[in-house]
């Protein structure tokens, strides 16, 4: 990100910028200034609707849990009937 921005901005400004790309998904932190909390806020807006539900799929299978860990995740606790 800095070498992409390197002619856009001042040292400052990337230094900020770089700070909130590093921050965006920290929720813990209450001293945190208000535009890393806003972009915060922004991406947890994003992970609401089906987007959550893929990057779920994505995590699961990149961490090799099996689709039904991904549901377990999202509604808790899940029961399969199968007419097999």
């Amino acid at each position: 990100m800095k070498s992409l921005l390197a002619n856009e901005c001042t040292a400052d400004e990337l230094e900020h910028i770089s700070t909130i790309i590093l921050l965006h998904n920290t929720r813990k932190q209450e001293d945190q200034p208000y535009y890393i909390k806003l972009v915060q806020d922004a991406d947890i807006l994003d992970h609401f609707g089906s987007n959550e539900i893929w990057l779920k799929y994505l995590y699961s299978a990149h961490v090799d849990e099996n689709v039904f860990d991904s549901i377990r995740f999202g509604i808790g606790k899940v029961t399969i009937i199968s007419n097999m």
